[in-house]
């Protein structure tokens, strides 16, 4: 069985605030357990893999040219 962690802990570990996280919720945007129609509970490797997921690569940008100051 995974870890289920509890509204204050997930908001921890997804650094937002508890009422941000009880938005998401009831928007269905973060995976959660619910255990009738108040209990609600988050399994952290989900949660993990969800971070995961959010990521977003830089891309390989290469450094502008520098001007040459000969030109006064």
């Amino acid at each position: 069985m995974h870890q289920l962690i509890n509204y204050k802990q997930s908001a921890l570990k997804l650094g937002v605030s508890v009422g941000t996280l009880y938005a998401w919720v009831s928007l269905e945007k973060v995976p959660h357990v619910r255990f009738g129609n108040r209990n609600v509970r988050f399994d952290e490797k989900e949660l993990d893999t969800w971070i995961s997921s959010k990521k977003v690569t830089s891309k390989d940008v290469s450094p502008p040219i520098s001007q040459s100051n000969d030109a006064k």
